[in-house]
């Protein structure tokens, strides 16, 4: 499934399988709005088509009028606080971000020195001190507070428990990069140097009619 467009692009959903996500964003205008009941039907039918009978739906009516966020047992989806604000016609809470010791969504307070980018939404979080690591679901530097899906959900493992530590978004690795010399042409691959986090030696520069740069995922815009 991977990401899913519903009701004429106002809702995304970004399963799990893109970084563990599990996110249900608004991505229509910004003034625009939905009802539950409208996502909710969205939701089911898209289920349905896609053959996912077998996996629970990202969301249940619980009435008419009332409406919970769920998920696998260890996999709650998640709604941010923006894509709350557009859905209307009743209301909508979530479950499973706790189950006896383990914490599948976890609330972090920060004091937000750099605040972080909505382009950093679905991307990994590292604890700078602890070493934690998880998928970064939200943000909200004004409130001082950033939601993770820790990977390793238990209370022994990616707590995020260091209220002094500093947190990092990890960089995507590139799957493949070449440089290309048009005189030859010839082909270097430079992929280990591209990903590696200790040589500086690879800088990508925009294309331009005169070279190429090939990766993984998109680079530059030819």
């Amino acid at each position: 499934m991977a990401v899913i467009s519903l009701l004429d692009g106002d809702i995304t959903i970004y399963d799990f399988s893109e970084n563990r996500q599990g996110l249900i964003k608004w991505t229509g205008a910004a003034t625009g709005t939905r009802t539950l009941r409208q996502l909710y039907s969205a939701i089911q039918k898209s289920w349905d088509d896609q053959g996912n009978m077998d996996q629970p739906t990202p969301i249940r009516a619980v009435t008419p009028t009332q409406y919970q966020i769920q998920g696998l047992q260890d996999k709650p989806y998640f709604v941010d606080d923006v894509t709350a604000e557009h859905l209307t016609g009743g209301s909508l809470f979530s479950q499973g971000w706790i189950s006896g010791t383990n914490e599948y969504i976890l609330i972090i307070g920060s004091s937000f020195g750099t605040a972080f980018s909505d382009h950093d939404i679905g991307r990994t979080i590292l604890g700078g001190t602890t070493g934690d690591t998880g998928t970064l679901l939200d943000f909200n530097s004004a409130r001082g507070l950033i939601w993770v899906r820790p990977d390793d959900p238990s209370n022994t493992g990616d707590e995020f428990d260091n209220p002094s530590e500093a947190y990092s978004i990890k960089n995507d690795p590139a799957a493949q990069v070449w440089q290309v010399d048009i005189t030859g042409p010839t082909y270097v691959d430079e992929t280990t140097d591209f990903n590696s986090v200790t040589n500086a030696d690879v800088t990508v520069f925009p294309a331009t009619e005169y070279g190429r740069l090939f990766c993984g995922r998109t680079c530059a815009t030819i």
